[in-house]
């Protein structure tokens, strides 16, 4: 992992256990490729058809097919992340259903 970002990380962690908190939320995108999941106490995936993959990112309108091709294809995989994960959330079907999905895992947290 890029070092500026490791210490960012730790920085907010440190933050996070300074105030008290009893759990601490990180978003790392290439978590699983970089050897970061065994940094946390749970993974979570979160999950979308390749077809709604390219499709969200060409809404940002940064990038074209090919490169998207291009970015997806050095990544790992979702069905290998899928596998990694410890709780999988299915983004494919609407954001009301990932939405409800990630406050369910909240409340099952032993907080």
């Amino acid at each position: 992992m890029h070092p500026l970002v490791r210490r960012a990380e730790q920085r907010f962690l440190a933050a996070a256990r300074r105030r008290g908190a009893r759990a601490a939320v990180l978003d790392v995108p290439l978590l699983l490729e970089t050897g970061g999941a065994d940094r946390v106490d749970l993974v979570v995936v979160v999950s979308a058809p390749r077809g709604v993959q390219v499709h969200r990112v060409r809404q940002r309108g940064r990038m074209d097919k090919a490169q998207i091709d291009a970015v997806i294809a050095r990544q790992m995989s979702d069905r290998e992340k899928r596998r990694h994960a410890d709780i999988v959330v299915r983004t494919g079907l609407s954001r009301h259903h990932a939405l409800r999905a990630v406050r369910r895992i909240i409340s099952s947290l032993p907080l």
